[in-house]
């Protein structure tokens, strides 16, 4: 009977590890999401000055590239070779836990009224700043996408964040 208690605690504390280690994969993964989101952003506004007749490049598949090779590294580390599998125990914990839901709730919300708010000054920037038309149309909706994408990961990260971190 007694072999049969300390069984079900190791698995149990096994399984309290396995949520922590998704946990922060999860949380990783938020904090690269942000910082591709900044860096493609920075791209897009270096785009929006370079003259018309220069080609849009590589740069952004070049950043698309290295966000991908840095998520996979990130979660390979940090799951220790294991994969993310989103029907798994361990991953539906953290993706059904209460306070990360409500965290996503709010990146969601106060992402949606940072698309809407800053519709009124971008239509004014866009107007004046690109050579063409089309690259202000184009730059209008890629920015506006970038920002709700930028507040939503902000936001969720820091609603996400314990009290002890400050």
């Amino acid at each position: 009977m007694i072999r049969v208690q300390d069984e079900e605690d190791d698995v149990s504390d096994r399984e309290v590890k396995d949520s922590e280690r998704y946990y922060r994969t999860y949380q990783r993964g938020m904090v690269l999401g942000l910082v591709f989101v900044v860096c493609l952003a920075a791209y897009e506004v270096v785009g929006l000055f370079r003259p018309a007749s220069a080609g849009w490049g590589v740069g952004g598949l070049l950043i698309g590239a290295a966000y991908l090779v840095l998520l996979l590294i990130v979660s390979l580390v940090t799951l220790g070779g294991r994969v993310w599998k989103a029907r798994g125990p361990s991953e539906r914990r953290v993706l059904d836990d209460e306070w990360i839901r409500l965290s996503r709730g709010r990146g969601f919300e106060i992402a949606f009224w940072v698309m809407i708010l800053m519709q009124w000054p971008m239509m004014f920037f866009m107007a004046y700043v690109p050579s063409r038309p089309e690259r202000g149309v184009v730059g209008m909706g890629s920015m506006t996408i970038l920002l709700g994408l930028m507040a939503f990961f902000a936001s969720a990260l820091y609603y996400s964040r314990q009290p002890s971190d400050g």
